[in-house]
C-alpha cells in the first residue's frame, strides 16, 4: 500500500471524526404519534443527549446507536492508514440504518408511543457510515485489482 493510499484513509477517518462531531451539536428530532393524526408531536432532541440516551435503544427495539462501536474500530483502523473491511462495513452501516425504522419511544407523561427518529443530527450520524463504506470498497476494489494482476 502506496503513502498515498494511507493518506486516504487517515483523511478519511478525520472526515468520520469531524461529521459524528459535528452531529453532537446538531439538533434531531423526535416524531410520535398516540395514534390518531391529533396526537403527533416533534420534539427537538440535542445530538449528544440521543448519542448518550441511545444504549437504551434495545428497550425500544431499536439497535443503531451500537453501529457506535464497530465505528469506533473502523476509525482507528482509517486512522492507521487501513481500510475497514467490507463485510463490517456494511453490517455497521446496516445497524445504524436501523434508526430510520418507527420504533416505540417512551415518554415519561403518557407511556409508549410510535415514532421515528430523523433531522440533522441523524442524517450527520448516518454520513459516517457513508465515509467509512466507501472507504471499505476503496480496498476491496484495490484488493481485486492486485488478485487479477497476479493471476497472469
Amino acid at each position: 500500500m502506496s503513502l498515498r493510499d494511507v493518506n486516504k484513509f487517515r483523511i478519511a477517518g478525520l472526515i468520520v471524526i469531524c461529521l459524528f462531531t459535528a452531529a453532537l451539536f446538531l439538533p434531531g428530532h423526535q416524531s410520535t404519534s398516540a395514534g390518531s393524526i391529533l396526537h403527533q408531536s416533534d420534539d427537538v432532541v440535542p445530538g449528544w443527549q440521543l448519542a448518550s440516551l441511545g444504549w437504551l435503544g434495545p428497550l425500544e427495539l431499536c439497535f443503531a446507536w451500537f453501529a457506535n462501536l464497530p465505528l469506533i474500530i473502523c476509525v482507528v483502523k482509517m486512522l492507521r492508514g487501513k481500510s475497514p473491511k467490507p463485510p463490517t462495513a456494511v453490517i455497521t452501516a446496516c445497524l445504524a440504518l436501523s434508526v430510520l425504522l418507527p420504533q416505540r419511544i417512551w415518554q415519561p407523561a403518557d407511556g409508549w408511543h410510535t415514532g421515528h427518529f430523523h433531522g440533522p443530527a441523524i442524517w450527520l450520524w448516518l454520513s459516517c457510515f457513508t465515509v467509512i463504506l466507501l472507504a471499505s470498497m476503496q480496498s476491496d476494489t484495490r484488493d481485486l485489482k492486485g488478485h487479477a494482476s497476479n493471476a497472469m
